[in-house]
């Protein structure tokens, strides 16, 4: 089943038998702790390897991994590029490692700013990550009806699910009409940006959106011709949800988890702070 970032690989591991409810526990736990260890980059690259694990268990194939941070990459760079420049915790620099200057006697790149670079990166990744992989090892079904069992109002759930399930039709409608119209003679690689966005809207924008009103009526009809809006609060489900031995023990696992991250963090004990990780290094490489 394949639905580009919406993926769903199949599988008989641990993670794929939990209910998406104890997934949406893990995803939660992981952006606290990304949140709550700061950029530390020695935690928060041993959270990003406990993700990587999760990935390797699942059996998941580290190339869709790979591909998915490939496309990433651009972002990420310009994300680490800024960051490296203006470090928003710069002020903290009490006596800085300077490498050297980008322009003289101004915008410094230094240790303790690509220390701090290093794991704000690390953290953007594994924000992204998460969500990959619970999407990869979860069905969309699944996720829509966990949703639905936390108050999540069945009417936005059925919104979601169609949202989702239309991605893969959009993205076939707009190939499909592209290569019509492309048999048509249509061109649209015009150097000039502005004559080729004319082109696009023209030719495939519109004709894409009358496509998608045109849908979403059919949808709608299809819908209250067997009955959605009766009886919402009292609707069965086919698949039902249950906790498992293996979702209790999972749970109380995570929790104890997200419980030291939070006490080692900044907002405890401060362990995992990426200015002791400066010190470390500074002593280290004897600056």
């Amino acid at each position: 089943m394949k639905t580009m970032a919406f993926e769903y690989i199949p599988g008989k591991t641990l993670f794929h038998r939990l209910d998406p409810r104890t997934k949406f526990l893990y995803w939660a736990v992981v952006i606290t702790l990304a949140v709550s260890l700061g950029t530390d980059p020695i935690y928060t690259f041993v959270l990003f390897l406990s993700l990587l694990l999760v990935v390797r268990l699942s059996k998941i194939p580290m190339s869709k991994v790979a591909g998915f941070l490939k496309g990433i990459v651009p972002v990420a760079a310009m994300y680490a590029f800024f960051n490296l420049l203006f470090p928003p915790t710069a002020t903290q620099f009490t006596k800085p490692y300077v490498f050297f200057y980008v322009i003289p006697n101004l915008l410094p790149i230094t240790l303790e700013g690509s220390i701090w670079t290093f794991g704000a990166v690390l953290r953007f990744l594994i924000i992204l990550l998460v969500i990959r992989t619970i999407l990869m090892i979860t069905p969309i079904r699944d996720l829509i009806i966990a949703l639905v069992k936390l108050r999540l109002p069945p009417e936005f759930g059925m919104a979601l699910s169609i949202g989702f399930a239309y991605v893969p039709v959009l993205i076939d409608e707009n190939t499909k009409i592209k290569e019509a119209q492309e048999a048509r003679g249509w061109r649209y690689e015009y150097r000039n940006p502005v004559k080729r966005f004319n082109a696009l809207l023209r030719q495939m924008f519109i004709p894409a959106i009358f496509n998608s009103i045109r849908r979403t009526g059919d949808i709608a009809v299809a819908i209250e011709s067997k009955g959605f809006s009766h009886n919402v609060s009292g609707r069965t489900y086919m698949r039902e949800l249950k906790y498992t031995k293996e979702d209790y023990a999972m749970m109380i696992l995570l929790i104890a988890v997200l419980i030291g991250g939070i006490v080692i963090g900044p907002w405890g004990l401060s362990w995992a702070y990426y200015l002791n990780s400066v010190e470390a290094i500074k002593r280290f490489l004897h600056l």
